[in-house]
């Protein structure tokens, strides 16, 4: 599948997306949280980071030591790779799938926290995926949108997403549970990536 000219047209052609219009209350809430459980975000990842304005919030917010962007789009890499602001930063910015990307590197020296914003429901095979997510990162803030999230975006708005695969909330949890524990809204703690928790309240822990 691709995703260059018409997929960023026809998708955000005069729509307010998550992630988007409202990058700085994401960032705003990364880093709060993770400010609250005083764990040090030094490296991050964003998969799939497409236009670049949730990434660069984070950056601002975070100044993290090391970025590692990827994504699958040539026309969003050159488009990242032009911005003035990476100029800040030690940021590798990579032109690959997520599922074809080689994380053995990042398996040995996992990053902090990793970025995926509503990339997964345009992965059709996504166990293995969401596995390599949890390798990478302690962190991840991770986003999809489930076949009722499509329902109700289609009937309010007349959203149509005709690239991604529509898939029930049960068929996420399902998978993300044997990866990850759910710590708060969007933040998923990785299973494979351990030490001690910084999030330990049971209650959260789901």
């Amino acid at each position: 599948m691709s995703f260059e000219k018409n997929y960023w047209s026809e998708i955000y052609a005069g729509r307010f997306i998550d992630g988007t219009f409202n990058a700085a209350k994401h960032a705003d809430y990364i880093r709060c949280i993770f400010s609250l459980s005083e764990f040090p975000i030094r490296k991050i990842a964003d998969i799939g980071f497409g236009k670049g304005k949730l990434l660069e919030e984070v950056a601002k917010r975070l100044h993290p030591e090391q970025i590692l962007a990827l994504d699958t789009s040539r026309l969003m890499v050159d488009a990242l790779q032009k911005k003035s602001w990476i100029g800040k930063y030690n940021i590798g910015i990579v032109h690959s799938k997520f599922e074809e990307f080689n994380s053995d590197y990042l398996q040995k020296f996992p990053v902090d926290l990793v970025i995926a914003n509503s990339v997964f429901q345009y992965i059709e095979d996504v166990e293995p995926c969401i596995k390599k997510l949890a390798s990478i990162a302690r962190f991840s803030y991770f986003s999809v949108p489930t076949k009722n999230d499509y329902l109700r975006m289609e009937n309010e708005l007349g959203f149509i997403d005709k690239y991604a695969f529509s898939r029930t909330k049960e068929f996420y949890t399902k998978i993300l549970s044997k990866y990850f524990t759910r710590i708060s809204f969007n933040v998923l703690e990785s299973k494979l990536v351990r030490e001690h928790s910084y999030f330990p309240a049971e209650l959260y822990r789901e």
